[in-house]
């Protein structure tokens, strides 16, 4: 019974010395944990264009793939990063992942074949008023002791956390993370910009997830003040976007965005495709040549986002591109003969009407005129089977074109255009003018105005008045000049419309005064409207600055003529003649 006795008086003692052993413990764990971060922390070095040192700073990582972040103000301008951790070892910044100057946060991954340590992201963080937590510094190899502190004021910011810290507000300390009791990443000090500001501010750690590269980044300053290549976008979409919106102007992250489309989609014929056109804008002909045949490869996986045909069209269109507008060199084979075969190629495939427009084009490129209307004119009138029905594919452009093809083809005969020929070539026009969206724009009114011309050819004057007055409408009399009045007063004269031409060849000359042959027109207006007396006074001022001109002798005479003062106009008639207008002659007799 004593035995008993003893045996539970020892247990009883021993109850609560076991207990604090597990809570003693359970603190060291959590001391470990936090001190475990420094393992996470990094330096991120960065260098400009010539390879000086930019700065020099904090930063962590977040997974063990290598992404890090770090404080903007680090990356500002640099063309170059290395990262050091802390065993000392280096890695090569390899793509920016996303940037914030308002946060002052980059994400970034590294060249690094080792697993890296990292900070795990607190899901739920506790963010409080007085809620503990601990901030890790870089030391090194040693292990940093690290700084406990709480939260003095926490705010709402865009979804996120704001806090301000019971830290000073060290330089030294950007960059680097506070930890809660587990280790997990909550905050990362910024600096307080506030005037006199004695503590410490941090962003919410959960802000890292949404810094990331999106399909329109290429149109964000604090990424493109990065001079860093840049990572793609996480959808496959998103990241075809990127690469077609960075052109190739900029040859480092446009071969980089491109490389790396490839190596994460290598069934996507489009990549090789997208890299194909930027090795063609180096000239670099032969791999241009090997992506595209490798491109034609992938067109029948199910991943691929562009078919065999489009790719036919598309190599169709480069060559095409280079060939019309490049001065630079082209390979060998690179000709309109070699674009044409291509467009063939892909509408052997799929009978699309936009191939038949390529080869068109390549055809009137190469001024085969004839082929190109044949083309143009199959466009405009045929419907074409594919996957589905297609409507007739007639744009303002290819009627347009089949126009200019019509024309230049005669030209190329050496075939005079006959009135059946202007009137072909009208009724082409008006086709383009019908496709055309109503009210007419400014780009329409070209075509108007070229009608009007054609119209003219055939001697439809007052057709030709009514286009050049829709021309003037559309584009409206201040932005227009004399010469245009001047043409529209020849075609008003012509079909008698005198009063309009009157008017028109009198704004030519308010347009451009010091021209001499302005009011030389005007007095002929005025003598074939019999307005004689006004075109005698006409004559008389014109010369006044064009002494001995022809034409107002002429005028004059012809004027005195028809006033019935037969001296007057024989004096007139003469001394044109004089000055060598033998065309006087019939009216000399006529006057007599």
């Amino acid at each position: 019974m004593r035995k008993i006795v003893i045996l539970l008086l020892l247990l009883f003692i021993n109850v609560p010395m076991f207990i604090h052993a597990r809570h003693v413990s359970g603190v060291q764990k959590e001391i470990d944990d936090i001190k475990d971060g420094f393992k996470s922390m990094i330096t991120v070095i960065t260098y400009d264009k010539e390879g000086k040192l930019l700065h020099s700073g904090n930063g962590f990582y977040i997974s063990k793939n290598g992404t890090g972040i770090a404080s903007f103000s680090l990356f500002e301008g640099a063309h170059k990063a290395i990262v050091v951790n802390y065993k000392g070892k280096e890695s090569q910044v390899a793509r920016i992942l996303g940037a914030s100057n308002t946060y002052d946060l980059v994400k970034f991954s590294t060249q690094t074949e080792d697993e890296t340590d990292c900070l795990p992201l607190a899901a739920n963080p506790v963010t409080d008023t007085g809620t503990p937590l601990h901030l890790i510094r870089y030391s090194g190899k040693k292990k940093s002791t690290p700084v406990t502190t709480s939260i003095k004021k926490s705010e709402d910011f865009e979804g996120f956390k704001y806090l301000h810290v019971e830290l000073a507000n060290n330089e030294k300390d950007l960059g680097c993370p506070l930890l809660n009791g587990n280790g997990e990443l909550v905050a990362i000090i910024q600096k307080n910009v506030t005037d006199s500001a004695k503590e410490a501010c941090a962003i919410d750690a959960r802000f890292c997830n949404k810094i990331n590269i999106s399909s329109t980044s290429i149109l964000d300053a604090d990424l493109r003040s990065i001079e860093i290549p840049k990572g793609l976008p996480e959808t496959e979409k998103d990241a075809l976007t990127l690469i077609y919106m960075l052109g190739y102007k900029d040859s480092i992250l446009a071969i980089n965005a491109a490389n790396d489309f490839i190596e994460q989609y290598p069934d996507n014929a489009e990549g090789y495709v997208n890299r194909a056109s930027f090795y063609a804008s180096k000239q670099l002909y032969d791999l241009c040549e090997n992506d595209f045949k490798t491109a034609l490869e992938k067109a029948g996986n199910e991943k691929s986002t562009m078919s065999a045909d489009e790719i036919h069209n598309n190599f169709s269109k480069l060559i095409y591109n280079k060939v019309l507008y490049s001065p630079e060199p082209k390979a060998e084979n690179w000709t309109l003969d070699r674009a044409i075969e291509e467009a063939q190629l892909a509408y052997e495939i799929s009978p699309s009407p936009y191939y038949l427009l390529q080869q068109a084009n390549c055809y009137y490129g190469k001024k085969d005129f004839t082929k190109a209307y044949d083309n143009y004119i199959k466009i405009n009138t045929t419907t074409f089977q594919d996957q589905q029905t297609w409507s007739p594919q007639a744009t303002a452009e290819t009627w347009i074109l089949a126009a200019r093809s019509f024309e230049q083809s005669l030209k190329q005969r050496n075939d005079s255009i006959t009135k059946a020929d202007s009137v072909h070539i009208i009724a082409l026009i008006d086709s383009a003018l019908q496709v055309f969206p109503q009210p007419f724009g400014p780009n329409e009114a070209r075509f108007i105005l070229e009608r009007a011309q054609r119209y003219e050819q055939i001697k439809e004057f007052r057709k030709a008045v009514m286009d050049y007055n829709e021309y003037e409408k559309i584009i409206g009399p201040k932005n227009l000049n004399d010469k245009f009045y001047y043409i529209r007063e020849q075609a008003e004269l012509k079909c008698g419309m005198y009063q309009q031409a009157l008017d028109d060849i009198r704004t030519a000359t308010a347009f451009n005064p010091k021209d001499p042959f302005y009011p030389v027109e005007e007095a002929i207006v005025l003598l074939n409207a019999s307005m004689y007396k006004e075109a005698i006074t006409a004559c008389e001022k014109s010369l006044q600055k064009i002494p001995n001109n022809p034409d107002c002798y002429k005028i004059m005479g012809i004027a005195y003529g028809e006033l019935k003062n037969k001296e007057k106009a024989m004096e007139y008639l003469q001394k044109a003649k004089q000055l060598g207008d033998t065309s006087v002659d019939t009216f000399m007799k006529k006057y007599e």
